[in-house]
């Protein structure tokens, strides 16, 4: 019982953090570097790692996604300084858990951005912590419904269906973010994550 416990902590941690508007930027190489981008110049980006700065080139990566959308052109201008400021508001009200105060932000998102997985996934987040079930699962149909599979997504499935008693509908969700899971790039936080959710489904 206690080492389950324990497992659910580590989950509650994982799956509450990485998801938020994070910066990455996707390499040919197959790594996965995610920070905050600092600078879009001609063929180049320069991303802020940890307080370090780093440059990379057009011809050596494959794709970014910046605040959580997919971008293909390196040199594609920034999001609004409106989008920008909820997303800040966005991040600021998580991290203190204050889940309801970042729900206006993320729909203002949604208002520029109608297709935003990440902004739908947040707020199945913020409704989930709230503990509005049914709101979760209105907020993950959409986030389903523009990018099927994304695991993100099964997770929360997962953890609603439990909350809500509904076993069957849980167990299958867990399979398949495992599933999902092991389809994405090896980076530290996924192997990890991937590891609690196979103890979790022993």
């Amino acid at each position: 019982m206690g080492r389950k416990l324990f497992l659910f902590v580590c989950l509650a941690f994982l799956v509450n953090m990485p998801f938020v508007f994070a910066d990455k930027i996707f390499l040919k190489s197959g790594n996965v570097v995610e920070g905050k981008i600092v600078e879009k110049g001609e063929g180049f980006i320069k991303m802020d790692f940890k307080g370090v700065e780093l440059t990379y080139w057009e011809d050596e990566i494959d794709r970014v996604e910046e605040d959580g959308e997919s971008q293909y052109n390196v040199s594609a201008p920034s999001i609004s300084p409106a989008m920008t400021a909820d997303i800040d508001e966005t991040r600021k009200y998580f991290a203190a858990g204050n889940y309801s105060a970042a729900i206006p932000y993320l729909n203002n998102i949604l208002k520029s951005n109608p297709e935003s997985v990440v902004a739908y996934l947040s707020l199945a987040i913020c409704y989930y912590n709230m503990q509005e079930y049914q709101q979760a699962l209105n907020q993950l149909r959409e986030s389903s419904r523009i990018n099927p599979g994304n695991y993100p997504s099964l997770i929360y499935y997962w953890l609603v269906y439990d909350k809500l008693g509904q076993k069957g509908k849980a167990q299958e969700a867990l399979s398949e973010s495992i599933k999902a899971l092991k389809k994405t790039s090896p980076t530290k936080d996924n192997l990890l994550l991937l590891q609690v959710l196979e103890k979790i489904a022993e």
